[in-house]
């Protein structure tokens, strides 16, 4: 094959970066939900400490904030 692969490695690494990045993020966020879990927070709100809805746990178990305090 006599084409440029330059541009495609180019993606290729630039796309790994972006799942290394998203999957860190992710660790991260599942680690401080352990830690609010550990410490007797976890399904509170952190703006205005009242009790995150179940289901939006259900949707995101690493949610920090209530429906309310997240569409303001």
């Amino acid at each position: 094959m006599d084409t440029d692969l330059g541009p495609i490695n180019r993606r290729l690494r630039e796309d790994a970066r972006m799942r290394e990045d998203a999957s860190a993020l992710l660790l991260e966020r599942i680690n401080e939900a352990l830690t609010r879990l550990d410490e007797g927070r976890f399904g509170y709100c952190v703006v205005c400490e009242g009790e995150i809805e179940i289901a939006r746990l259900m949707d995101d178990p690493a949610a920090t904030k209530c429906r309310k305090c997240r569409s303001d």
